[in-house]
């Protein structure tokens, strides 16, 4: 290997082991047995509500994830919320803004 590779491969390495999808199944617990109710908050939980319906297809999954504007994944079962700061995203008579 060049030196002048070296740094993009590292990079994408790096990249790949914090990727929801590669990483997270082998940290899942064993599969439940029934029903699993997935919750979570922050920029990463619609990637990993993601990466858990593709791991877990045989498992009736429900849920919510709320993220930031921009972070939205696309998600069978689990419901994705994207919001601002919660004093900003909630309108004047408290409601969520809620596009989907």
């Amino acid at each position: 290997m060049h030196r002048r590779d070296l740094l993009p491969r590292t990079f994408d390495a790096a990249v790949a082991a914090a990727n929801p999808a590669l990483a997270l199944p082998a940290s899942l617990p064993e599969k439940p047995v029934g029903r699993c109710i997935v919750v979570g908050a922050g920029k990463a939980t619609a990637a990993m509500a993601a990466a858990i319906e593709t791991a877990w297809p045989d498992i009736e999954l429900s849920g919510c994830v709320v993220v930031p504007f921009g972070y939205g994944w696309e998600c069978q079962h689990v419901r994705i919320r994207e919001t601002g700061h919660p004093v900003t995203a909630i309108g004047p008579l408290g409601e969520w803004r809620d596009d989907q």
